[in-house]
């Protein structure tokens, strides 16, 4: 993201990909403001989304114009107005999971490597399912292993989230707190992946 913002953003071909796109999905829409907020360099932002804006403008007053020109041409450029393409970065990080999962499926199934990753904190939810579409044709035992392995992961958390949720009644609020306090941001890690770097997300409270 950071090389997006100090250099490439500039190109032509990047800025036509992120026009198309009306900017990034939410996820790194945010982080690119993040970024630039952290680093004092909002003037990128602000000149990249200026050129959307006026684009858009543009796309709008084609629309009005069109109103007036031929009775349904207003509702066929509605829709090409409301597209967006893909988000660039996610789909850039989509090919990069990809790459890495038919690596890592390659090393799962080397026994020692298995075992290590069974006494890991495993994959996240979107890992573990490009891990398993990678090697989906290869070795079926090695999925049932992965899919088994995650079951297990999934119904401990399960456990914890109920005790989270029952410790949070008032006839249980003095009982002492355990590690079912932390099942709640580990559920969204679990399916989500860990928090992207400078989030400040904190334990949610009873």
């Amino acid at each position: 993201m950071q090389q997006f913002w100090r250099d490439s953003r500039l190109l032509p071909p990047i800025r036509r990909a992120f026009f198309a796109s009306a900017g990034f999905c939410p996820r790194h829409s945010w982080l690119f403001h993040q970024q630039v907020t952290t680093a004092h360099r909002g003037g990128a932002l602000a000149e990249l989304y200026s050129g959307l804006v006026a684009r858009d403008l543009r796309r709008i007053d084609a629309l009005v114009n069109a109103h007036g020109e031929r009775e349904g041409l207003l509702s066929e450029r509605l829709v090409e107005f409301a597209h967006r393409s893909a988000c660039r970065k996610c789909e850039e990080l989509e090919a990069a999971t990809a790459r890495r999962a038919r690596a890592g499926w390659r090393l799962l199934r080397e026994p020692e490597m298995c075992a290590a990753y069974r006494s890991s904190d495993g994959f996240c939810f979107r890992h573990l399912g490009a891990v398993l579409v990678a090697g989906r044709d290869e070795d079926a035992e090695l999925a049932l292993v992965l899919l088994r392995d995650w079951r297990g992961r999934l119904t401990e958390l399960h456990d914890r989230l109920q005790e989270f949720d029952r410790k949070r009644a008032y006839q249980y609020k003095d009982e002492p707190r355990g590690n079912e306090q932390l099942a709640p941001t580990e559920v969204v890690e679990r399916y989500a992946g860990d928090q992207p770097e400078g989030a400040q997300g904190t334990a949610p409270s009873g």
